[in-house]
């Protein structure tokens, strides 16, 4: 299962991240292909989000669940779609009262047919998106602190 770690400094106090990843519409708008997210419940949530296989582009609809949530310092969860499975964590540590350090993971599998031909390109890919995730996150924050 191809996996990222992406860690990452905000100029922001601990709270207020925390507040901006607890918000899944914010981190939708972080997230490389996410067309929107539909709240389910407290700890569900609908994800629409385009992914390319080389020239190849598909929408899927991906069930997240929350798997652990202890505020303000770790998240993980996991999401299953149409032949994806992903699971992901943050874990957010104080630096000082308005700096904090975020360690972003997650790993993502392809099932089904494609899922030989989709894993390598999920490798080559995987590493951007959660370099791309770690700077729309650090923005968005730093810019309403």
């Amino acid at each position: 299962m191809p996996d990222a770690k992406k860690i990452f400094t905000v100029d922001a106090a601990i709270e207020k991240v925390w507040q901006f990843l607890r918000d899944m519409k914010q981190v939708g708008s972080c997230v490389p292909g996410c067309e929107g997210v539909c709240i389910v419940n407290e700890k569900d949530t609908d994800w629409k989000v385009r992914v390319s296989f080389g020239p190849f582009s598909k929408a899927i609809i991906m069930r997240a669940h929350t798997t652990l949530e202890n505020p303000p310092n770790k998240g993980e969860w996991t999401a299953t779609g149409d032949d994806l499975y992903t699971k992901g964590s943050v874990e957010l540590k104080k630096i000082s009262e308005h700096k904090t350090e975020v360690a972003y993971w997650s790993s993502v599998s392809a099932n089904g047919i494609l899922a030989k031909l989709a894993e390598p390109i999920i490798k080559l890919k995987i590493s951007a998106d959660a370099a791309e995730f770690a700077e729309c996150v650090k923005k968005k924050v730093e810019e309403a602190s």
